[in-house]
């Protein structure tokens, strides 16, 4: 981790699919940080890596759950957690890991879910409502460390509720895209909503991953990250490059790092 200088430097990684070498090297790649953040999809499909959730805990990553992560977190995931191939601690980090976190640094918040229908490479159609209605951790950086808080110790700064949800009272499970609009299904019937009522619309910062296509982009006074895959690249252009990012609070700017690593069936 980086100390003293200007502004704080944040590294963000996203899908690494269980692939350790991508993850190892774009944290020696990255340089000293002061704040890591992964943005799900940490395994792949039903298979669990101990040694990422290790790298996990040992950097101390704000992380979300993906897609896969919430496979296995599942109904259908309980034989793969009761093999015995988990360990406890993990099977515990799993279990309490989050769908949305909410950082505030200096002054600024950033909301990281694996997808949203923000995203413009198109986020959120896959999964439809699957973010909808999960815990959200919260967190603040403050003198060079940063902790977990409760929306309530944050009061009116906070942007989002302990849980994500469209609407109060509601149980969102499946949602389509049409344009700027989108229809979740819930109990009573279906709903319709604008992008505007999406909860990630008022954070300064959104970072997503899912698509695995790295961007940078500003939507209005809100800046977009997603940093692609550093365990499928899905570029057909570039099939081996793994990316990550670089959010630099100092002007509050995202780059892209990026190095070429073979997919393991290739070495």
């Amino acid at each position: 981790m980086r100390t003293g200088g200007y502004g704080v430097k944040i590294g963000i990684v996203s899908d690494i699919h269980c692939d350790v070498v991508a993850f190892q090297r774009a944290l020696e790649e990255m340089g000293p940080v002061d704040m890591l953040m992964g943005a799900g999809d940490w395994v792949l499909q039903y298979r669990f890596s101990n040694e990422i959730y290790d790298m996990i805990r040992d950097y101390n990553i704000i992380a979300v759950r993906g897609n896969h992560d919430m496979a296995i977190a599942s109904s259908a995931g309980a034989a793969l957690r009761a093999s015995g191939k988990i360990t406890p601690e993990h099977l515990e980090r799993l279990d309490d890991m989050p769908a949305v976190v909410e950082v505030h640094v200096e002054g600024k918040r950033i909301v990281m879910m694996h997808t949203s229908r923000l995203d413009p490479t198109g986020g959120g159609r896959d999964l439809g409502g699957a973010a909808l209605g999960k815990v959200v951790h919260h967190y603040t950086y403050n003198g060079g460390s940063y902790g977990r808080v409760s929306a309530e110790e944050l009061g009116e700064k906070a942007l989002l509720d302990e849980t994500y949800i469209m609407g109060k009272n509601s149980t969102p499970t499946t949602a389509t895209n049409n344009g700027e609009v989108f229809i979740v299904a819930q109990d009573d019937g279906f709903q319709q909503h604008s992008m505007s009522d999406l909860p990630e619309v008022g954070t300064d910062v959104l970072i997503v991953g899912h698509t695995h296509q790295p961007v940078v982009v500003e939507q209005g006074k809100r800046l977009v990250v997603n940093p692609g895959s550093l365990g499928q690249p899905r570029n057909p252009a570039f099939p081996h490059r793994r990316t990550f990012m670089i959010l630099d609070t100092k002007d509050w700017k995202a780059s892209m790092g990026e190095f070429q690593q073979q997919a393991y069936d290739e070495i």
